[in-house]
């Protein structure tokens, strides 16, 4: 494994690492980029600078299961993360990010809102 010439400079020292090592650096969550996607994310950070006024627009992000919604969502929160306000004690968010609940009804709604919010939940509430 000495010669390791036909790897890019970056990768040589990764690829001297144990078979476990390069394993678990395998398996870790990536993102690739696609057309598709990166129209997605620019009509999504476009929505973001909207100026605020009564009818904001709005985006629907459809698809089967498997097509990587979820992936662009994440990619986009993380593009956006959250910032805690130590003058105000306050914690600003540009893009909260929630899952439907399996059962959509009202209740489960707030509650996935609420968490996603990072907001405490009384379950026992109406």
């Amino acid at each position: 494994m000495d010669d390791l010439e036909h790897l890019l400079p970056e990768h040589r020292e990764e690829a001297k690492r144990s078979n476990e090592e390069r394993i678990r650096i395998t398996r870790v969550d990536r993102w690739i980029s696609y057309a598709r996607a990166e129209v997605v994310l620019a009509r999504m950070r476009e929505l973001v600078s909207y100026p605020p006024h009564d009818r904001m627009p709005a985006l629907l992000l459809y698809g089967a299961t498997g097509m990587g919604k979820t992936k662009i969502l994440r990619k986009f929160t993380r593009n956006h993360p959250s910032s805690f306000d130590h003058q105000a004690g306050i914690t600003r968010m540009q893009v909260i990010s929630m899952q439907m609940p399996p059962e959509p009804d009202e209740k489960s709604f707030w509650a996935e809102l609420l968490d996603a919010l990072g907001s405490p939940i009384n379950y026992g509430h109406t």
